[in-house]
């Protein structure tokens, strides 16, 4: 069970220190207001004077923590930010407001660890949840069963009663207590992972979560994430712990990986979850990049992260394998050599200065460099060609890459509008194909301005696999 919004009390005294100066907690209260904005009001007296300092630095005391009750727990509020300050009436005592980057509540017991996840629907469960009553039964295609690391994971829908949100079964069980003859439940657009709690501890399901919450941030193209832990028994439930994410305003319309009761997501996860695990910072900040682009509608700056992300997919797909000379091998054997550089730096810097006066050997240094950089590395578009050829994809068409350079250095497209929103619809296209195949993904996706397509579509032949400008 999560609620939309509670309020909470403490009154027993505490207090908050910095560098000598006191302020006593007389009072605390924790308001929800929604899934990622927690406030802890504390009615204090003490020092004015750090009460000043405060005001003129919201963040003094970032990192404090104070203790309060919360939705049937004893919790502690870590302070971020004062946002507000007021009086109370009669006494006068400055009430201060703080947004909270994390509450925890005291461990507790129960058979299922249960996280929230605000604005996310999967579409159809890959099982039936189902409950019978008097006169017949009812059921739900409300969930996704998965292993991760041996160990089962279930994604859930959640459904609303009387501003409620609840497991189906728990929803069944309501209904029917209160005499329902119908069974019509309203879909939340919510959802819930649960794990047993004899499976995992709570630092690993935490953990384990929020890595699930990134790769369904690809799968769903939005901002996912668990908003608090609860741990249940039955019907029965008691808050945990809540940590600050990123969450999304609503659900997505444009989810690249749509589950029709057909095993899609609990394919994805399965196996997105091996290859994410072998770099997860790697993963969660590209991921997030994606979805910076996915956010971004502008088809300029849209397209340019885009790029962005073809060159920094490329490179990790690409890691430290050898590139042959992209000029030749006798070009770096010459620069290599000490004598021959020196002389060649010396010649081209006379040659430019006959040109222009102005030229320093400062510049020629660099520009022997950069040449040497032309030789070592492979250019953009065979960098990204080769990328997507080693994880199986036929490369993008040329044209494609061919746009970068001015992108970047100008922030502006060459081309009329017709053919930019082309453009823009096929960036997003090949970055998202790209992230899929590299996660292991080998099922159908949607893509907004191309519709639904199959990974198949874009796999390369095994002979171009053979024809890579790499070594070994």
């Amino acid at each position: 069970m999560t609620t939309r919004a509670s309020i909470s009390r403490s009154d027993s005294d505490q207090s908050l220190t910095h560098e000598g100066k006191t302020l006593v907690v007389h009072r605390t209260e924790l308001s929800k207001s929604d899934f990622s904005n927690y406030t802890l009001i504390a009615e204090v007296s003490g020092d004015n004077s750090l009460i000043d300092e405060l005001f003129r630095d919201p963040t003094l005391l970032r990192g404090k923590q104070l203790e309060c009750a919360f939705d049937g727990s004893h919790v502690t509020a870590k302070l971020e930010i004062l946002t507000h300050q007021e009086f109370s009436s009669p006494d006068l005592r400055p009430i201060l407001h703080f947004s909270c980057s994390s509450i925890d509540a005291a461990d507790g017991e129960g058979d299922i660890y249960e996280f929230l996840l605000p604005y996310t629907n999967f579409g159809q469960g890959d099982q039936f949840t189902q409950i019978s009553y008097d006169t017949g039964f009812a059921q739900r295609l409300d969930k996704i069963h998965f292993q991760i690391g041996g160990v089962e994971w279930t994604l859930r829908h959640l459904y609303e009663i009387d501003s409620v949100y609840y497991t189906a079964e728990a929803a069944f069980q309501i209904l029917k207590s209160k005499g329902c003859k119908k069974f019509d439940m309203l879909e939340s657009g919510h959802a819930a992972l649960h794990v047993k709690t004899s499976d995992i501890s709570q630092d690993e399901a935490e953990k384990t979560a929020t890595d699930i919450c990134w790769l369904l941030q690809l799968a769903f193209a939005q901002y996912v994430g668990w908003a608090d832990l609860r741990i249940r028994t039955g019907l029965e439930s008691k808050f945990l712990c809540r940590r600050a994410f990123s969450l999304p305003d609503e659900p997505s319309k444009i989810k690249p990986l749509r589950n029709l009761g057909d095993g899609v997501v609990k394919s994805y996860i399965e196996n997105a979850y091996k290859v994410y695990q072998k770099d997860p910072q790697w993963w969660a900040e590209t991921i997030n990049w994606y979805s910076l682009s996915v956010e971004n509608m502008a088809v300029e700056s849209s397209s340019m992260s885009y790029c962005m992300l073809f060159d920094r997919i490329s490179n990790h797909i690409l890691g430290d394998a050898p590139v042959p000379k992209q000029i030749g091998q006798d070009l770096a054997d010459g620069l290599a050599d000490s004598v021959k550089r020196v002389l060649l730096t010396k010649q081209l810097d006379d040659l430019l200065k006959s040109f222009a006066s102005s030229w320093s050997e400062e510049r020629t240094i660099k520009l022997i460099e950069q040449i040497e950089t032309w030789n070592n590395e492979l250019s953009y578009p065979n960098k990204t060609a080769t990328a997507f050829r080693l994880v199986g994809l036929k490369p993008p068409p040329k044209k494609l890459l061919q746009h970068r350079h001015r992108l970047m250095h100008d922030g502006r497209l060459k081309l009329q509008n017709e053919k930019a929103l082309e453009f823009f619809f096929d960036c997003h296209q090949y970055a998202l194909v790209l992230m899929l195949a590299s996660l292991g993904y080998k099922g159908k996706f949607f893509c907004f301005g191309r519709g639904q397509s199959e990974m198949e579509s874009f796999h390369s032949a095994q002979s171009d696999l053979d024809s890579l400008p790499l070594q070994g």
